[in-house]
């Protein structure tokens, strides 16, 4: 059993309002604007923070989520679960839409078992959201392994 362990500062994040920790051994791949790639497990697991804004037509978590992966490359061929929450309307008069897929699938010609959230949010500004994506070499399970905080 893994058992958690103290997490350090990922260095060279921009701005001083986010701080980015991770487990040891996790280290920053790619890094932009709205979002931080993270490699794991010794290259062998990634994991991705997004946020983003795109076309209104993508205005629940599962549209935005096929948009995203059609432009990011990632092709899922079979779906092992998912779970998606109701979708309250914000103060705003936006709505919030969450759900969680855990998929086969591939991505640069390999083999993958990954974990997704996406949040979005859609309201007469356009849609937004953020996405944590986890993915591994099947048949690995998935593992919290990073955390935002503010």
């Amino acid at each position: 059993m893994l058992r958690p362990r103290a997490c350090q500062l990922v260095p060279g994040l921009p701005g001083p309002e986010f701080h980015l920790y991770h487990a040891p051994g996790w280290t920053t791949f790619d890094e932009g604007q709205d979002s931080v790639d993270l490699h794991g497990y010794n290259n062998h697991a990634d994991v991705s923070y997004l946020f983003f804004g795109i076309p209104p037509q993508y205005n629940t978590p599962s549209s935005a989520l096929a948009h995203i992966f059609q432009v990011i490359g990632v092709t899922v061929t079979s779906v092992l679960s998912t779970y998606q929450h109701p979708e309250p309307a914000t103060s705003s008069g936006a709505v919030q839409g969450v759900e969680y897929v855990e998929f086969l699938g591939r991505s640069e010609g390999l083999a993958v078992h990954g974990l997704v959230y996406i949040l979005t949010d859609a309201g007469p500004s356009g849609v937004f959201g953020v996405m944590r994506m986890e993915w591994r070499p099947p048949p690995c399970g998935t593992r919290s392994t990073v955390a935002l905080s503010k």
